[in-house]
């Protein structure tokens, strides 16, 4: 399965065992490339493209003061009773247990647990029709009450395929606001989010640890989703930046991963080298960096 939008994760260390472990867990997943960072500004830092149940992700293992938290989980649609069973009986190993596995209103077999890496996942005997399914799902925390709403009407106005797949509003004697949405499921690019909000304030904000990667065609492309997630937001470094939400994005050239995992050593530290000193990235630079050596 090929995707325009692919979850990342950091690590600022342990990313590679991680991946391994989420590879050895998962059906139909696999390590694809993985490419250590040339140069003393990048030593040790790895970089990971891999499958999980057919789900492309990136991930990248390097000192960094993010940590993973709930407002940015994975949903996975496990399709039976006993396979949100397995998954749990692992990934609750060593980590923590939100909600354990039984029967919810949302769901007849659901589990949420944090694993020893920190990462959240959400397991729900659900089978979504679709390829995809493992689901990126985003938490608002209630003192937001419209998030929800108002980030899906944002990502509609910026992604032209967008499809609202799932609406769930608050009950009407619970609402804080009128057109507050509980949760909602929506389709962007062909890559499906859940957006869902929190029951109580949180103490938590998204950060790094996980971002969005928008694969984009040209420098065009690049400019408009650039522009577009930028706009109240803040720019940061090496094609980052963060919506004004504070949700984190990465807008890359589509050919992002030919120049990480097929270049030699010499082509990748020109690459990289160059890349560290852009905001925006700029798809003809990049090229001509790769090209130079």
């Amino acid at each position: 399965m090929k995707s325009k939008i692919i979850p990342h994760l950091w690590f600022s260390d342990n990313g590679q065992e991680a991946i391994g472990f989420y590879t050895s867990l998962f059906k139909e997943s696999s390590l694809r490339d993985l490419r250590v960072l040339p140069g003393n500004e990048f030593e040790n830092v790895k970089v990971m493209s891999f499958e999980l149940m057919k789900t492309p992700m990136m991930a990248i293992e390097a000192v960094s003061t993010f940590q993973f938290n709930a407002s940015f989980s994975y949903y996975v649609y496990c399709g039976s009773d006993s396979e949100v069973q397995r998954l749990y009986n692992v990934l609750s190993e060593n980590g923590n247990v939100v909600f354990p596995v039984g029967n919810y209103p949302w769901s007849s077999c659901y589990a949420w647990v944090v694993d020893k890496y920190g990462l959240s996942w959400q397991l729900d005997q659900d089978d979504i029709k679709t390829e995809q399914k493992i689901v990126p799902t985003l938490m608002f925390s209630n003192q937001f009450s419209s998030s929800v709403a108002a980030y899906t009407e944002i990502l509609k106005n910026i992604f032209p395929a967008f499809k609202l797949m799932v609406t769930a509003p608050y009950p009407v004697e619970q609402s804080p606001s009128e057109g507050a949405l509980l949760f909602a499921q929506v389709k962007i690019a062909g890559f499906v989010i859940n957006l869902m909000s929190s029951h109580h304030s949180q103490n938590f904000e998204f950060n790094e640890s996980n971002s969005l990667m928008v694969y984009c065609q040209d420098q065009d492309e690049i400019d408009y989703y650039w522009n577009c997630l930028a706009e109240n937001g803040m720019m940061q470094a090496c094609g980052w930046l963060k919506d004004q939400f504070g949700v984190s994005w990465q807008i890359v050239p589509a050919k992002l991963d030919e120049m990480i995992f097929q270049t030699d050593q010499i082509q990748l530290k020109e690459l990289t080298d160059v890349m560290l000193k852009m905001v925006k990235l700029d798809v003809g630079v990049l090229e001509r960096a790769k090209d130079k050596s």
